[in-house]
């Protein structure tokens, strides 16, 4: 976080404290309690979420006082989904249902369709799919009622990825449809670029090839549409895996070389797609060849190595070296009539 930001964070904060001494002074407690509610929201921001709920909390407690029953409810959502952020689903699952409890009493009854939706990530991350499901449900019928658009084409995304866990496809390929039709109608390009990557995913999972990779060019399209780089970078790589399990090495090869320009533009250098897509890369090169020039074979050869080496250092070398390892025993040794390969120290060399 720059310098300048922070500063803008604590003069902010500083600010709220200074409305909430004022406002509890002269017993202003509506105006207090709003305070305490925008107070959390920025110590959430800053990620200081013990504090954000704690101050949550209070702006609960003032508001009731006063029978201010919309900022109840959004104090409690909030508090929810800070929980949330601190993976305490089972405090997240109370907070929401705290704000169902009162928000049919306040005028914008189009934060309800939120809190559901929200209640329903929480059940999903304790794999209580059902309550999940049901959850995003009532985020759907809310949402369509308060014409809440993009909170229907969130939970309808939600409910796919719940069904895809629970290895349901067809209801989860039907969720992710309903998804990407809301996305596009609002121009949420988010929910659209994700919700493609994440139907790409199922196919692949369903062994349907030709529909996965259109689903993971769909959501290229519209990621550079938004310059989300991660998850275009993503699919092209996994476009590559496609291509590789058919055995056609030169799209296999074309789609890691395009996820591999990206790896500059992504916030962590490419970390781990990186060094796994480049191995994928030099895999692919060595496969392809077959039987030509021994010369060509060991450039790519060295390269593998080479990458190996540069990579062992690596924050996630752990997942590399996983990654490094299933490739070896999948790809590389059946080739065996021109590499060696040693398992122990996982290198790879030419026989001579």
């Amino acid at each position: 976080m720059k310098g300048t930001s922070m500063k803008g964070e604590d003069e902010e904060l500083g600010a709220y404290w200074k409305v909430i001494k004022q406002a509890e002074s002269s017993s202003n407690w509506a105006r207090a309690a709003m305070a305490y509610n925008d107070l959390g929201n920025t110590q959430q921001d800053c990620c200081e979420f013990s504090k954000a709920v704690a101050s949550y909390n209070r702006a609960v407690a003032l508001a009731r006082k006063v029978s201010d029953w919309d900022t109840v409810t959004k104090a409690y959502y909030n508090e929810g989904n800070a929980q949330q952020k601190q993976s305490n689903f089972v405090e997240a699952v109370k907070s929401y249902m705290n704000a169902i409890g009162f928000y049919k009493k306040i005028v914008n009854q189009g934060i309800g369709a939120m809190v559901y939706n929200n209640m329903g990530n929480s059940y999903q991350k304790l794999q209580r799919y059902s309550e999940a499901l049901e959850s995003y449900k009532k985020a759907i019928i809310l949402g369509t009622k308060t014409s809440n658009r993009g909170t229907v084409a969130t939970a309808y995304y939600n409910a796919g990825s719940a069904y895809n866990d629970m290895r349901k496809y067809k209801k989860a390929v039907s969720n992710y449809l309903k998804a990407i039709n809301f996305g596009l109608d609002i121009e949420d390009y988010n929910t659209v670029t994700e919700t493609y990557y994440n139907l790409g995913n199922t196919f692949d999972d369903i062994d349907w090839p030709e529909q996965s990779v259109k689903a993971y060019q769909m959501a290229i399209r519209y990621g550079k549409k938004i310059s989300d780089w991660p998850t275009v970078a993503k699919s092209y790589s996994n476009i590559g895996k496609v291509f590789l399990d058919l055995e056609d090495h030169r799209e296999s090869m074309e789609a890691y070389l395009e996820a591999i320009k990206l790896c500059k533009y992504l916030p962590d250098g490419g970390e781990p797609l990186f060094p796994v897509v480049t191995v994928m890369i030099c895999i692919s090169g060595i496969v392809s060849m077959g039987n030509r020039e021994g010369n060509e074979v060991d450039r790519f050869v060295k390269q593998l190595r080479e990458i190996y080496k540069k990579c062992a250092h690596h924050s996630h070398s752990l997942m590399f070296n996983a990654s490094f390892r299933n490739i070896v025993l999948k790809i590389i040794i059946p080739m065996e009539d021109f590499i060696e390969i040693d398992l122990n120290d996982e290198s790879i060399k030419l026989k001579s």
